[in-house]
């Protein structure tokens, strides 16, 4: 799923005491960083998903970017 959508969960179910692995990166679908506003992804993500014991697994960034200069992306820290 991607990250833009996760707000979209919060009507699903009753996510209480639920298990829920997180594994979206916040980036647009070009690979641009979404603006978290200094929160972790999965908080945001946790904030959607009230009650939900959250884990964060299975993230993935494509080979093109891990191949690229890390200096040319300042904002991931």
């Amino acid at each position: 799923m991607p990250f833009s959508q996760v707000s979209a969960l919060s009507k699903i179910t009753n996510w209480n005491v639920k298990v829920v692995i997180d594994a979206t990166n916040h980036f647009t679908a070009d690979f641009n960083l979404i603006d978290t506003g200094g929160k972790a992804s999965s908080e945001i993500v946790q904030d959607h998903l009230l009650g939900a014991r959250l884990f964060k697994a299975f993230n993935t960034l494509y080979s093109k970017i891990l191949a690229e200069d890390p200096n040319a992306h300042p904002d991931f820290d």
